[in-house]
């Protein structure tokens, strides 16, 4: 176990004085590897690239292997992504019109698409960074893998009319889900997983207890039966409401986004005293910022959650266009 797993592992059992900082950096590593956004991860090298420049570079001591999250599995089994311009790939035809069309699905035995770029990019920094670094792959969640293949408003709609479809669907997604990360753990590499749909409001507490947290804990009982120690679920939004569901699915690390009001966040980080907590800043402040108002918020935010000893300081995802040099302050005054 590397010191960054060593950190973590603390943070997950509360006793790390000094919180990590791991910054959402999908969108921004097309311009860290100097490509447009619709034009990154095709390759294994340009990943690497990009990668090393957040270790190099930006002196980050997580990072993940992964950029158009939800695209990957739902490319796999057969669903065409598209790239306009200079915006971020994105599959804009879902692949089936109903749930029961879910039986006609390519269905992969192994790694697929552009799952290997990631897995072989993800090595290569292990490989060349070893201890100093904790790399991982980022793979989509169940619920939102479903919203990629099927049309999200009808997903929705259907988890109140029609659930026992929409319950075949995710199996079918959650074994396809399972196909990567067997490949990503296989090559002792770590993982987190994703699932921003199944956050609140989009479903309610009750919708994600019936149809999606079976899921969930069917993928991190794999995760912990690899003995696997560092298991993150990442939702988003007010993903807090759901804690009491996401607490048994066995991740033991979870989102604060900077949407969620402090007083919540102090009290999920008390309740909950025994698993992880990435509190995210709000990305506008590092995106828009200058020296002065960077270390004006630090300074707020550091003594806000100094007493806490599970939380790992986290950012929205980064835009294309957020100066480098903030990034660089942010790790600096944190790490100082």
């Amino acid at each position: 176990m590397n010191p960054i797993q060593t950190t973590l592992i603390d943070t997950i059992n509360n006793v790390n004085d000094k919180p990590i900082f791991c910054p959402a950096i999908y969108d921004l590593k097309a311009k860290l590897a100097g490509c447009n956004p619709s034009d990154f991860a095709q390759n294994t090298d340009e990943i690497i690239i990009a990668l090393e420049y957040e270790i190099d570079k930006l002196d980050l001591k997580i990072v993940t292997s992964a950029f158009d999250i939800y695209n990957i599995e739902a490319e796999a089994v057969g669903a065409m992504v598209t790239r306009k311009d200079h915006y971020m790939p994105e599959i804009e035809i879902p692949l089936i019109n109903t749930p029961e069309e879910v039986a006609l699905l390519k269905r992969i035995e192994k790694p697929s698409g552009r799952m290997d770029l990631f897995i072989d990019a993800a090595k290569a920094i292990i490989n060349k960074y070893s201890s100093k670094v904790y790399v991982r792959c980022g793979i989509s969640g169940p619920f939102s893998m479903a919203s990629k293949i099927y049309s999200s408003d009808k997903l929705l709609v259907d988890c109140v009319l029609h659930s026992d479809r929409v319950f075949d669907l995710l199996r079918y997604c959650t074994e396809t889900i399972k196909i990567y990360l067997k490949g990503i753990i296989q090559n002792h590499i770590e993982v987190v997983v994703f699932d921003s749909f199944a956050s609140p409001p989009l479903i309610s507490p009750e919708i994600y207890r019936d149809l999606v947290f079976p899921f969930h804990k069917e993928l991190f009982d794999y995760v912990r039966d690899q003995n696997i120690s560092y298991r993150p679920l990442i939702l988003g939004g007010n993903s807090w409401l759901l804690m009491k569901y996401l607490s048994i699915t066995g991740a033991n690390s979870f989102l604060l986004d900077f949407n969620v009001d402090d007083d919540i966040k102090e009290k999920m980080l008390m309740e909950y005293e025994n698993f992880a907590f990435r509190i995210n800043i709000d990305p506008s402040i590092i995106c828009n910022g200058n020296n002065v108002s960077i270390s004006k918020f630090l300074e707020y935010f550091l003594k806000k959650f100094e007493k806490y000893k599970n939380v790992i300081i986290g950012t929205g995802i980064l835009p294309y266009n957020t100066p480098l040099e903030n990034i660089k302050q942010m790790n600096h005054s944190i790490n100082k």
